[in-house]
């Protein structure tokens, strides 16, 4: 549980959570033989973070228009899903160092942003598992 995102997740068998590496928001999930280590690039495979957005913009006007990164522009698919009962944005390939799978999605004034770096885990089913177990703590 990460009490100042007002979320929660269940950390996959064989993996660690780590709360607070970017901000007091995030959570981000390492398998137990790598290290996170945030003076290196690499700082985890899966990531969590709750960002603060105006009350009334949706996910697409968010990104369009307040984003530092408009996700629209830089992946190569955007598809709407449920996320355990809660509308959502799937964004494919977003370009960056390396490409990301990064799920959104807007509670109120809060987006959180689900990121699998380097689309390591698309076919391991442990992204799939960090989803399905979101949960909102409030």
């Amino acid at each position: 549980t990460n009490e100042d995102g007002g979320y929660s997740v269940l950390v996959p068998d064989g993996w660690n959570a780590t709360t607070g590496v970017i901000d007091t928001t995030s959570t981000i999930f390492t398998p137990l033989n790598k290290a996170t280590d945030p003076s290196q690039e690499f700082i985890g495979d899966i990531f969590i973070k709750a960002l603060q957005i105006p009350d009334g913009l949706d996910i697409a006007t968010y990104y369009r228009t307040r984003a530092e990164i408009n996700l629209f522009d830089v992946s190569s698919a955007q598809l709407p899903i449920q996320l355990n009962g809660l509308d959502a944005i799937r964004f494919e390939g977003v370009a960056g160092m390396l490409p990301s799978t990064i799920v959104a999605v807007r509670v109120g004034s809060i987006i959180y942003e689900i990121e699998d770096f380097n689309e390591s885990h698309q076919t391991d089913d442990i992204f799939d598992e960090i989803l399905s177990s979101f949960r909102l703590s409030q």
